[in-house]
């Protein structure tokens, strides 16, 4: 169980680093994905209600099994995207370590809001689309 509710301070590199250990330990897993938000949704623990707190520090989490399913996490700054309509179909898949497209991945994105403010999203979708044409795209915006 973990728990460290407080105030409307960001949290630290050191708390994510934390909180990203403490799972890895609880659950036995090598991967833990997510992003930083400036609100949170969860659970009561009084009635298992769903609860919302705007500007405070919490952790949602959800979990999974994938048996049979290689993951391969990656991270992208919005400076390094190539030009999604200049670039290569290698240089889009090499920005994800990604493997050819005959393998047919499929990928999850998790974006930041600043990430979308700034038109990166769109130009990042937009290059998994050229570089991945027949591969399934989900995703999300914290």
């Amino acid at each position: 169980y973990l728990e460290g509710r407080g105030g409307a301070t960001p949290a630290s590199k050191k708390d994510l680093g934390r909180v990203v250990g403490k799972v890895q330990q609880l659950l036995g897993v090598e991967h833990v994905v997510g992003c930083t938000a400036s609100g949170i949704l969860g659970t009561s623990e009084d009635d298992g209600s769903p609860e919302e707190f705007e500007d405070f520090k919490g952790v949602s989490l959800s979990a999974a099994r994938l048996p049979n399913v290689g993951i391969r996490p990656f991270r992208i700054p919005a400076r390094t995207l190539p030009d999604p309509l200049q670039g290569t179909q290698e240089e889009w898949r090499e920005l994800i370590r990604g493997p050819s497209e005959f393998d047919k991945p499929s990928l999850v994105v998790v974006s930041g809001q600043a990430f979308s403010a700034q038109g990166e999203l769109s130009k990042l979708i937009t290059g998994l689309d050229y570089a991945y044409s027949s591969s399934p795209k989900i995703g999300g915006i914290s």
